[in-house]
């Protein structure tokens, strides 16, 4: 297949998640990635040797800008690695001096919790997302785009990283936020408050804090859609992962440190990792401190669940065959329809400003469907 791969040419969230699967597509696919300084020669190389599918991996930054031209006017697969585009959108605007028109275009779209998806998806033959309970509820917001998940791809260490000697229980935090290490920090504290002997790995990159702590926090919040690269890098090396409880890490096998059952009662696979409630994060943080800081039993079966769930998640054996199947349905499925329906509040002294938008998406005017 001769796949056209949009990403970002600076250091971002989209060149970072995806550089493992385009290495990876790149051995049994021709992919052509494109970055801004290329994006103008995509009309003539289409036409000169047409591309099979055009795939946007597209996120929540002004890097990603460039990209909405070509997604709606070359419809293939959207890699949406953001629940969340108004900044992108809000660069694109800016660069065609359109600025003032970013509130219009969200009270067009109408697009509620999801702001402005919806020219992605709509404009897009296949939508994949890195998590599934995102694109269960996307489907929902948008019931005639067609949605996918998909793991993405996370290179992991040929043999699970060795156990540390046993002694005091050592945590690392993966690039804490300010917010984060206050909240790992008090809970440190109390832990301290009450016998328990915690050291500190000081590491500050994902490779150190693996290999010296017991338990990796992996607390990226808020986490908006993206991939969590730090958690999956984590239990690929066997390590005892704690993440916040989330959309995105809601198909996840865990434990629930409240009570220290698997959290989906109705899931028998061994859990992968332990989920705080966002809601009591300090508390639950606490309690998995006490808790494995007294049972090496719990700590040396979380390492394994957590590798197990990347050899049945987020290997690349595994991954890269799950997103080569998308790339086939992409490019199988037919392009979206050029239509669109306005909401109702849209009145008909708006049809300037729904010329406009609609022209920016890539829309003929004549092709809107009023609804009243």
């Amino acid at each position: 297949m001769r796949i056209a791969w949009f990403s970002p040419e600076r250091p971002a969230s989209a060149e970072e998640a995806t550089a493992p699967l385009i290495a990876a597509l790149a051995k049994r696919h021709a992919v052509d990635v494109i970055g801004e300084s290329r994006a103008h020669d995509l009309v003539w190389a289409n036409h000169r040797n047409h591309y099979d599918l055009s795939v946007y991996a597209i996120d929540n930054s002004p890097d990603a800008a460039y990209m909405w031209p070509y997604l709606l006017r070359y419809p293939g697969l959207a890699l949406l690695l953001n629940s969340s585009l108004v900044a992108s959108r809000s660069a694109a605007l800016f660069r065609e001096r359109r600025s003032s028109r970013l509130q219009d275009e969200r009270d067009f779209a109408d697009a509620g919790s999801w702001p402005l998806l919806w020219p992605a998806l709509g404009g897009s033959r296949l939508t994949v997302v890195p998590h599934r309970g995102i694109a269960a509820a996307l489907q929902v917001e948008y019931p005639d785009a067609h949605v996918a998940s998909a793991t993405l791809p996370c290179p992991g260490p040929a043999v699970v990283a060795p156990a540390l000697p046993p002694g005091p229980l050592t945590i690392g935090c993966v690039a804490p936020t300010p917010a984060v290490r206050a909240l790992v920090e008090r809970a440190v504290t109390r832990a301290r408050d009450i016998g328990l002997e915690i050291r500190w790995c000081e590491a500050e990159d994902v490779e150190g804090v693996v290999a010296g702590s017991h338990v990796v926090l992996a607390l990226q919040w808020p986490t908006s859609g993206r991939p969590l690269l730090a958690a999956a890098r984590a239990m690929a090396a066997g390590r005892p992962t704690i993440v916040f409880d989330t959309i995105e890490t809601a198909d996840w096998p865990a434990w629930d440190p409240q009570t220290w059952q698997h959290r989906d009662v109705a899931d028998p696979t061994e859990p992968a990792c332990i989920t705080l409630d966002i809601r009591d994060d300090e508390h639950s943080l606490v309690l998995c401190l006490r808790r494995l800081s007294a049972d090496p039993v719990l700590l040396a079966r979380l390492g394994v669940g957590a590798r197990a769930w990347w050899e049945r998640e987020a290997s690349p054996e595994v991954a890269v065959p799950a997103f080569e199947a998308l790339l086939a349905r992409a490019a199988t499925l037919p392009d979206p329809a050029r239509r669109v329906a306005w909401p109702s509040h849209l009145t008909d002294d708006a049809t300037g400003l729904a010329r406009e938008t609609l022209q920016a998406f890539g829309l003929a005017f004549d092709e809107l469907v009023p609804v009243r």
